[in-house]
C-alpha cells in the first residue's frame, strides 16, 4: 500500500507534528452559556483518567469509543460491550441489594 521512503531524516518526519482531535465536555443540560461544549484540556491519557472514575461517565465514554474506533472490528466491539454491560448490571444489582 504505502511506500516508506528510507532516506527520510528524523528532523523532516517530525516537521509536522500530528494534530489530534481536541475533546469537548458536553455540558448541554447544566449550560448557562450560549456554547453547551467545554474544551478539555491536555492529552487523552489525563482525559481519561480525569473524567473515567465514575461509573456512567465510564459507559458513555464506552460507547463514544466503540463507535468510533471499533467500528471496523465488530466482534471486538461486540464482546467488549458484553463485558461492560454485565459489570453495569452487577453494579446495578449490588446496589440494590
Amino acid at each position: 500500500f504505502w511506500k516508506v521512503l528510507r532516506h527520510i531524516n528524523a528532523y523532516v518526519s517530525n516537521k509536522w507534528p500530528l494534530k489530534f482531535p481536541r475533546a469537548y465536555l458536553n455540558t448541554q443540560g447544566s449550560c448557562t452559556t450560549g456554547t453547551p461544549l467545554i474544551r478539555i484540556q491536555g492529552n487523552i491519557f489525563t482525559i481519561i483518567r480525569r473524567y473515567s472514575f465514575t461509573l456512567r461517565t465510564l459507559v458513555q465514554y464506552f460507547v463514544v469509543l466503540g463507535n468510533s474506533i471499533f467500528l471496523h472490528f465488530r466482534p471486538i466491539s461486540n464482546k467488549l460491550k458484553k463485558v461492560v454491560s454485565l459489570q453495569f448490571q452487577m453494579g446495578i444489582k449490588s446496589s440494590i441489594y
